[in-house]
């Protein structure tokens, strides 16, 4: 039990879910020397590979652009995105169908899809008091905070709150 409690901690306190759903704090500890050493010589070819990722992003845009209900998520106007991960925002009325039947029939095919993180006041490991849900362009409050059970696991909450001011929220 210790082991696995301990592994669990260490990949970020990631419950087994299809989105990021965390019920405790986690840390990040796995990156050992040998694959310190391998990410040293990936540096080499760092600007070839998001290069590689631009590339893939862009024609994911030229192959769908004609689509309904689709849109990319846009580069930050401050800098320059390595696009790791490639994010788009599916409008299920104009679209047809929502992400979670989009997300399971790329599974069905054995291509991977994620929601996108779940923002940090919405995680079960944070008390935020009376809870907040994303609504529109804005976080709306919610009176119940949810709780989600973590069958491995024993849920703690730790006291937090969400600030709002001039560009959006932070979480404290």
């Amino acid at each position: 039990d210790f082991i696995k409690q301990t592994r669990f901690l260490s990949q970020q306190a990631r419950a087994d879910a299809p989105h990021y759903q965390h019920s405790q704090i986690g840390f990040n500890y796995r990156m050992s020397n040998i694959l310190a050493a391998i990410g040293r010589g990936q540096l080499k070819v760092l600007d070839d590979r998001v290069e590689a990722k631009r590339q893939i992003l862009e024609k994911y845009k030229e192959t769908l652009k004609d689509i309904d209900g689709i849109e990319f998520m846009s580069e930050a106007t401050y800098g320059r995105s390595n696009r790791w991960i490639t994010v788009i925002l599916i409008t299920p009325h104009k679209f047809g169908v929502d992400r979670e039947t989009v997300r399971l029939a790329l599974e069905a095919e054995n291509i991977e899809a994620k929601p996108v993180w779940k923002p940090m006041h919405l995680q079960a490991v944070f008390d935020c008091g009376s809870g907040f849900k994303v609504q529109g362009s804005g976080i709306m409050q919610e009176k119940a905070t949810t709780k989600i059970q973590n069958s491995k696991f024993k849920i703690q909450n730790y006291p937090a709150r969400v600030v709002r001011g001039k560009g959006g929220g932070r979480f404290v």
